[in-house]
């Protein structure tokens, strides 16, 4: 003999049957087994499951009772399930669209989540009167959906992003930003709600941030600053913000806390100071090249490849020292990205239009010079008609120059550290020399006037207002040569003039 269990929507666990929404029979024959089969037909026989459960083998598989109160006419509900471990209270909002929203006092007190379940019902009103979802994402969760936008976004505007994705993403400045979230901030606030993210949070992530790699010695290597210098610890902070914009954007918060590094209580490393890389240094590296690094019998271990390569991070640092790109800007830098335009009074000058920078697009003025290291890269790299700085045999990008560049100064006497961001120093410095006004280098650098008077207040103590493509070169033997001329005489013909 069987028994026959109508069932209006029961909810159980994976190891029970899972059929939420439909009504279905359950039989338990004399033996007490259980099992499933359709309703059969004209069969109306219902009574209080629960009552009968508790005494078969499913009981144990069955809801547990919930201790209820209920404030603020229905929208608030406070409850706890029987049997819990922790016994905490837990608070249930009703949303605009008949959802509910589940947040945890994280208390077992009944008066303390009282408390706490009328202040999140109180911010969540707030939220809703603002028109803001207070159904916000977790950190990681926001981060993923950003992310997938991003990429999503980049395949749709260029046809070869869904081909070359791991590539793109890889010397994308995206990927830096990436790398940070995955590294230290998902790992320390990924689970924290993105409306929760106050000052107080960033406080403390400053506090681990700082002491990660003391906790962690198995994940540092042998070029890990085990205490990390104020510049990194403001990056992370800066792709924090990021990702706060698009909370924003979304809805899911209305204004961004303030992100500072605390002023106390925190061990950073200080900001390194960049001193760029010095004019008669680029020179001496100009000579090193031309004479094809005969200097201490270097040459005899070089291949053909590997000259050719050398060749092109010097005239790299060339570059970057006329026109101040930042290195991830130069390294993106594509030929159909480098003009030669015509001032009202007719001489020509260098334009180079960044198209996707840490501030966004600007184009770019470069300073008389840079058409010598145009020539040789244009000889060197034209041919592929993609990127500016690649490898000479097959067109791929290049990739991190600063060993290239630390081993090439080294061989002309310069025993510092020396990378790629310093030709940028050296750019600005140039640009601020020659008297031009600080606004219009700002522009043209994509950067702010603030951090100009910051970084190079000496350099500003000689500054004056004019124009940016001045005739003062990289090196002694061609400083004298009139710019506009120069830049027909040797890049006439290579590129584009607009």
């Amino acid at each position: 003999m069987s028994l026959f269990i109508v069932l209006p929507r029961i909810h159980h666990n994976a190891s029970s049957l899972k059929y939420a929404g439909f009504r279905f029979c359950l039989a338990a024959d004399k033996q007490g087994q259980i099992g499933s089969r359709p309703r059969p037909d004209g069969l109306q026989w219902c009574f209080q499951f629960r009552k009968w459960a508790v005494s078969t083998q499913i009981g144990e598989h069955m809801p547990k009772q919930e201790e209820m109160i209920t404030m603020f006419s229905g929208e608030l509900v406070l409850f706890r399930r029987s049997g819990s471990v922790k016994g905490n209270w837990y608070s249930r909002i009703k949303n605009k669209d008949g959802s509910y929203i589940v947040r945890t006092t994280k208390t077992a007190d009944i008066d303390v989540a009282r408390e706490k379940a009328q202040r999140i019902y109180y911010e969540a009103m707030a939220l809703m009167s603002r028109g803001i979802d207070i159904r916000t994402p977790t950190i990681s969760k926001a981060f993923s959906m950003w992310v997938a936008e991003y990429w999503k976004h980049k395949e749709t505007n260029d046809k070869d992003a869904s081909i070359k994705r791991h590539k793109e993403k890889k010397n994308n400045r995206f990927s830096t930003i990436e790398f940070q979230y995955r590294k230290y901030i998902i790992p320390f606030m990924g689970k924290l709600n993105v409306s929760s993210v106050k000052p107080e949070t960033i406080f403390e992530y400053c506090r681990w941030r700082s002491d990660y790699y003391s906790n962690n010695p198995d994940e540092a290597t042998q070029l890990t600053a085990i205490i990390p210098s104020i510049t990194s610890v403001k990056k992370e902070l800066s792709a924090i913000r990021q990702l706060l914009n698009y909370c924003v954007v979304k809805g899911w918060i209305s204004v961004i806390p303030k992100l500072e590094i605390p002023k106390s209580s925190i061990s950073l490393n200080p900001a390194r100071i960049r001193s760029g890389i010095e004019i008669d240094e680029l020179d001496k590296l100009w000579e090193h090249k031309q004479s094809r690094y005969k200097s201490n019998g270097v040459n005899r271990y070089l291949s053909k490849r590997h000259i050719i390569q050398r060749d092109i991070v010097v005239n790299l640092l060339h570059f970057a020292s006329h026109c101040a790109l930042r290195p991830g800007e130069l390294l993106n830098l594509k030929w159909q990205e480098i003009t030669i335009s015509k001032n009202e009074d007719g001489d020509s000058f260098i334009k180079i239009s960044v198209k996707d920078g840490k501030t966004g697009g600007r184009d770019v003025v470069a300073r008389h010079g840079i058409e010598f290291a145009i020539k040789e890269l244009f000889e060197a790299t034209g041919k592929f008609k993609n990127y500016v700085f690649c490898d000479p045999l097959n067109g791929d990008r290049l990739q991190n120059p600063n060993h290239t560049i630390s081993v090439l100064l080294k061989e002309i006497g310069v025993d510092r550290k020396v990378v790629l961001y310093d030709a940028r120093h050296t750019g600005i410095t140039q640009y601020l020399l020659q008297n031009n006004d600080i606004y219009i280098v700002s522009l043209n650098c994509g950067t702010s006037v603030h951090h100009i008077q910051r970084v190079y207040s000496k350099v500003l103590s000689v500054q004056r207002a004019k124009d940016l493509a001045k005739t003062k070169l990289f090196g002694s033997n061609i400083s004298s040569a009139k710019g506009g001329i120069v830049v027909d005489k040797i890049l006439g013909g290579m590129l584009e003039i607009k």
